[in-house]
């Protein structure tokens, strides 16, 4: 399936989830297409509003974003706060009309093994080219495989995939996809839509354009903002990095049936910040929760696997 971003057809719904696993909550389902919005300051832990100046990005924008086959990314996990640390996606699923359900996920992080007892670990590798990602085919992408991932931070998917657009603004899109049967519990579709078709959540990872610019699907509860572009992130000696912020809006699910969790971490905002670095690629991320820190991933180790 072609796959023209600004022309994304959606309808939205709510949906009352009454599902039995309480880890998860379904929220809302919104998406209709790719918007830039004006950037406001991100509230809260991660700092000063950003510089919308006449700095630029430099270079081509890949070179933030190194994408040779085979190369491996791993991070060391810490949790800041382990009570507050969540998952949140927003998950299309097809009707056997053709249209698609997008429905808002969000739940504690269903950890893998005790994730209070020594170092956590996430390492991702880039596989081969992948004309396919998903349900959509963009002009590049490519598929990924987790090698580790102490944290269950990818859990319950079927694939994992980076597609670039290729038209426009330079962008990074990840693609999560889900099969029916194999969804977590909250990921899985209602019923009376395609359980032979794949779920998939597709989220912007990355991008180049002005200081300042948020990107969003329309009538997301996510959005995406190029922050500022700075040079003292600790192991990178000096090197330009992109710093970016995906903003989640709080929700209210006091309507939706959904169960009481720990510290309302379900109805928070959430915030992430990740900086891309000149020649490496992702090295930092930290997510906060309401305002509070509660998981940081630190670049470990990269492998170039130069050609």
């Amino acid at each position: 399936m072609k796959r023209a971003v600004c022309l994304s057809r959606r309808d939205s719904c709510w949906i009352r989830p009454g599902i039995p696993d309480c880890r998860y909550s379904i929220v809302a389902g919104f998406r209709r297409m790719l918007i830039a919005v004006a950037a406001v300051s991100a509230a809260g832990a991660c700092g000063r509003a950003p510089d919308t100046g006449a700095r630029q990005v430099t270079g081509h924008p890949s070179e933030f974003f190194p994408r040779n086959v085979g190369s491996s990314w791993t991070y060391r996990v810490t949790l800041d706060d382990p009570d507050l640390v969540v998952r949140s996606e927003e998950v299309a699923w097809p009707r056997l009309s053709g249209a698609e359900l997008i429905v808002a996920v969000r739940g504690v992080l269903p950890y893998s093994g005790n994730p209070l007892e020594g170092p956590l670990y996430l390492t991702l590798q880039l596989g081969e080219a992948a004309d396919q990602q998903g349900p959509h085919e963009y002009p590049e992408g490519y598929k990924l495989r987790v090698t580790r991932d102490d944290l269950g931070l990818y859990e319950g998917a079927t694939g994992l995939y980076w597609a670039i657009p290729g038209s426009g603004r330079y962008e990074v899109h990840q693609i999560l996809t889900y099969d029916a049967e194999s969804a977590l519990s909250s990921w899985k579709p209602p019923s009376g839509y395609d359980l032979e078709a794949q779920g998939y959540n597709e989220r912007i990872t990355y991008f180049v354009d002005n200081l300042g610019t948020r990107l969003q699907f329309q009538g997301s509860l996510e959005s995406m903002a190029l922050d500022d572009i700075v040079h003292d992130i600790e192991g990178q000696a000096g090197k330009d990095c992109l710093q970016f912020s995906r903003a989640v809006e709080g929700t209210n699910l006091s309507d939706t049936g959904a169960m009481q969790d720990v510290r309302g971490r379900l109805t928070m905002s959430l915030l992430e910040k990740t900086w891309f670095c000149r020649g490496v690629g992702l090295v930092r991320l930290e997510q906060y929760v309401g305002g509070d820190r509660s998981m940081t991933w630190t670049l470990t180790d990269y492998d170039p696997a130069s050609d």
